[in-house]
């Protein structure tokens, strides 16, 4: 960590030296390609413009119907009753998970003051609802130049945050908007679905930049939660998400020399695979035959990550995380063992996305999936 500098306050011009002499050369095509590893080293200079925040909440000012009556809120109490209100047309709107998780959230804002609330059921959101349909029907009707003016705009303010420098390169960041506050939705039938994500402040924010880069200038009376120098690291701000607690990073693009050469590495491992693969066929076929269960099981596993290519998977805390699985956290109600050797697979996969498939697998492999569901 590093004291705050003397905050500029004007957006930094992110303009590399020589910029209009030539270009740039393709970082592929330099004559000296040096990689640096995680944990290493990855810049020397870095500078840039902070993270971009969403506009702050207008509220509109209609009341919902409690038990027939009006019941006026407040701006913030406002802002989480139209999150919901706008799903009506959405299956979210009528999941029971959805709903508990949503009401939760909101009660929580709700009970900073005296309010009559205590049943969602009792809660009647149409004059939001019907607020939101003229609003969208004001925005389809926009004219061609109208949208045009409006992108302008947008597009105005969110360039000086879509560049930095990156030890003296001009390199375009992917993901610099900060996450507008919402209900989580998350993948499949995911247990937290409906929880408010809060709205984020600057001091929610920690910034990483270069020591001798000008600071960026926070919105008006905040500011950052932290600043920091770390060479080590390839992100230029992150936050944690309330919902997940999970570390959320911005990133340079995918093309970024860094995030190409990133790739380049995974691609050249992937590449060395091909002198490996015949022994490490070798091994899992030799340990089918071990007295050890978990030898014998990862064998299993290594076989359907060569043959099927399914991905790995990893355990999950399933009261906070969707019941998705891999080929190691697979279970034995994902299987179903069929004559001739024939195993059915039928799970849900990365991003809740169904994996069902049926394969012919070694008589050994068949045999020791009897063995593991019997237990």
């Amino acid at each position: 960590m590093s004291k705050l500098k003397k905050e500029e306050k004007k957006d930094i011009v992110i303009k590399e030296e020589n910029e209009d002499e030539g270009g740039n050369v393709n970082w592929w095509e330099q004559e000296q390609i040096q990689f640096a590893m995680k944990g290493e080293k990855r810049w020397d200079t870095l500078c840039h413009n902070g993270v971009m925040f969403p506009p702050p909440y207008a509220p509109h000012g209609i009341p919902i119907l409690y038990e027939g009556r009006k019941f006026v809120m407040t701006p913030e109490e406002e802002e989480v009753a139209t999150m919901f209100a706008v799903l009506r047309e959405h299956d979210y709107y009528r999941n029971q998970i959805f709903r508990e998780n949503f009401f939760l959230s909101w009660r929580k804002i709700l009970d900073r003051r005296p309010h009559p609330i205590r049943s969602l059921e009792l809660c009647d959101f149409t004059p939001i609802y019907e607020w939101h349909l003229r609003e969208r029907e004001k925005k389809l009707s926009r004219t061609r130049e109208e949208k045009k003016e409006l992108k302008l705009i947008a597009d105005k303010e969110a360039e000086p945050y879509k560049w930095c420098i990156w030890d003296g390169r001009r390199e375009q960041v992917a993901n610099f908007r900060v996450e507008p506050p919402g209900l989580f939705r998350g993948r499949g039938c995911h247990p937290k679905m409906g929880t408010l994500k809060k709205r984020l402040v600057p001091e929610d924010i920690v910034i990483n930049i270069g020591e001798e880069s000008p600071i960026p200038t926070p919105p008006a009376g905040h500011r950052w939660g932290a600043v920091i120098h770390n060479h080590n690291v390839t992100w230029l701000a992150m936050w944690k998400e309330n919902v997940s607690n999970l570390n959320k990073y911005v990133m340079l693009a995918p093309s970024s020399a860094v995030k190409g050469q990133s790739d380049l590495m995974k691609f050249e491992k992937a590449r060395e695979l091909k002198d490996h693969i015949d022994e490490i066929r070798k091994s899992y076929h030799k340990d089918f035959k071990s007295g050890d269960l978990r030898t014998a099981q990862r064998a299993v596993a290594t076989y359907f990550i060569d043959k099927l290519a399914l991905r790995v998977g990893n355990e999950k805390c399933q009261e906070d995380e969707a019941d998705t699985v891999g080929c190691c956290s697979l279970r034995k109600e994902h299987i179903e063992l069929k004559p001739n050797n024939v195993v059915k697979f039928d799970f849900l996969g990365k991003d809740s996305i169904r994996y069902e498939n049926e394969a012919v697998v070694l008589p050994e492999v068949y045999a020791l999936l009897q063995k593991f569901t019997k237990r």
